[in-house]
């Protein structure tokens, strides 16, 4: 990140400019309005808010996605405050050249097939999330140094936090966003700098590893209606339209330049006798208005649901994201959500933004979720439709667990493990191994193809397909011989695919007419199968 006393840096990262204000003002966080406008050497405009930092401190930051000689001016409506009113000045861009894929190769956007999301120059990006919920308001920097190092060096590009303290964290928070009012509750209109300058660490450690970050703007828990007072403030604070448009203004004057993804909801059920979802609504129009590049939004919803028909019809809304969840049905629900969301109009794509943690317990069953279970559920969601990407869990982490903290929902979820524990569970691999392999083939033409399974198929067979069926692969559970209907005289190559070591090993099929089989040995449980036509 530049500050305004550098005059050259590099496009796609952020330019920061500080202003101290002449004035005092009561209400800082939400009385000033203030922005400045960046011009670019095409003569195109971006103008961006400015936000309030602390004492007589307002901000502004700025991504600038092409080289060249830049220009800026401030626009204030306070024309006697010499601090912001007025002010003008210049910076160099130039091109980035290094192995930083945020600054290579710019901010994301949904594909041209609408399947997919690809970066601001075109690059194909295939998510590869982790679920943190909790980092903000729990960790601290060296721990944050030391997970991002790993889950980058895995191949994680996307970490999946909220922008507040987490309803179902364990263990105290370590900071709040708002400042307490007299009744020892969160003043919304109070914002507390501090916080925010804490997040700003954890998104600049995130981006300078090449990651992006998905921030929830709103958990359900904020905008509930049912109010039940708890010991945590965080429990009691609860947004209306006024409030969340100042907090929304606020995270994208802050947090645009990074190329933050916008959860705009967390869990929430887009029900109006449960949530006061006009709040989402001004949350996502707000951050649509004061994101200056091109917005990337969905809403994390609650693990029973597909994208609802009052949300779709949302302009903001640029992809699906479901959660299959922690119930021992996963693999059918990640099925039958993958389709719903993907027969959707107008299209937009689709990917499991919460499949089942993996140890955490199951909701039915005191059974906890095993790496198999996690590998099941994150290959049939991408071959059923979710084919955009898939995010993970451990338990442990999205609460960012230590050792000796309480955990009230373990009656629900089981216990937790330390979050360095959780780190290393070996199905964070499993998923790493699986964006490998996808990315070898334009994943973002994957259709899912149920009519390719034969009638007569026995077990769990879900099957995918590129083009004129020139790849089809297959992941199979609990089976001994594949059945395949092919309409097509394609000659095949088949092979194998290792979900535990990436290794690839050739099988031989039958064709008789349309039908094409094939055995799998019973050693080889959740597998991976590819038919590739000879050229």
């Amino acid at each position: 990140m530049t500050v305004n006393n550098t005059r050259t840096t590099h496009t796609w990262d952020a330019i920061e400019l500080s202003f101290t204000s002449a004035k005092k003002y009561e209400k800082p966080y939400i009385d000033v309005d203030f922005s400045v406008t960046f011009i670019s050497p095409s003569g195109k405009q971006y103008k961006v808010p400015a936000y309030w930092d602390g004492d007589n401190t307002w901000k502004v930051r700025f991504a600038p996605p092409m080289p060249g000689h830049w220009f800026w001016e401030s626009s204030s409506a306070y024309s006697d405050n010499t601090g912001f009113f007025d002010k003008k000045g210049e910076f160099e861009v130039e091109d980035y050249e290094g192995p930083n894929a945020v600054l290579n190769h710019g901010f994301l956007k949904v594909n041209s097939n609408g399947r997919g999301f690809v970066h601001h120059d075109e690059t194909p990006f295939f998510w590869l999330g982790d679920t943190v919920w909790s980092a903000t308001a729990k960790s601290n920097i060296d721990e944050w140094k030391e997970y991002i190092k790993y889950r980058s060096s895995q191949g994680f590009n996307m970490v999946q936090i909220n922008s507040l303290p987490q309803y179902d964290a364990s263990g105290e928070e370590a900071r709040a966003p708002f400042l307490m009012n007299t009744e020892g509750e969160w003043d919304l209109n109070s914002i507390n700098p501090e916080y925010f300058k804490y997040l700003d660490e954890l998104m600049t450690i995130t981006k300078e590893a090449g990651m992006y970050t998905a921030m929830v703007v709103v958990w359900y828990t904020y905008i509930e209606k049912i109010y039940e007072p708890d010991e945590k403030p965080s429990k009691k604070a609860r947004f209306n339209n006024e409030t969340v448009y100042h907090f929304a203004r606020y995270l994208a004057a802050r947090y645009a330049s990074f190329g933050t993804i916008w959860l705009i909801s967390g869990d929430s059920n887009y029900n109006e006798v449960k949530e006061d979802i006009s709040v989402y609504k001004t949350a996502a129009k707000t951050i649509s208005e004061f994101t200056p590049h091109s917005l990337l939004a969905t809403a994390h919803l609650s693990g029973n649901m597909t994208t609802p028909e009052v949300l779709n019809k949302e302009e903001w809304l640029n992809f699906h994201m479901y959660q299959s969840g922690h119930t021992i049905d996963g693999l059918n629900v990640t099925k039958k959500y993958a389709e719903k969301n993907r027969s959707l109009r107008p299209i937009r794509p689709v990917l499991n933004g919460e499949p089942c943690y993996e140890k955490i317990g199951y909701i039915e069953v005191k059974d906890r979720v095993e790496q198999k279970d996690v590998r099941d559920v994150a290959w049939t969601s991408i071959l059923a439709g979710g084919n955009a990407g898939i995010t993970y869990g451990a338990h442990g982490l999205w609460t960012w667990h230590r050792k000796g903290e309480e955990f009230p929902y373990q009656s629900s979820w089981m216990s937790l493990y330390e979050w360095k524990e959780a780190l290393k569970f070996n199905g964070a691999n499993d998923v790493a191994r699986m964006k490998e392999f996808f990315i070898k083939i334009p994943w973002w033409e994957l259709e899912p193809r149920r009519d390719l399974i034969d009638s007569t198929q026995i077990g769990d067979v879900t099957a995918a397909s590129i083009g004129d069926d020139e790849i089809i692969i297959i992941y199979a559970l609990n089976v001994t011989k594949i059945k395949l209907n092919l309409r097509n005289n394609n000659n095949y190559k088949l092979y194998w695919f290792n979900t535990l070591t990436s290794e690839e090993s050739e099988f031989t099929y039958t064709r008789n007419g349309e039908l094409l089989t094939f055995d799998i040995p019973s050693d080889i449980e959740g597998a991976v199968f590819v038919l590739k036509k000879n050229v």
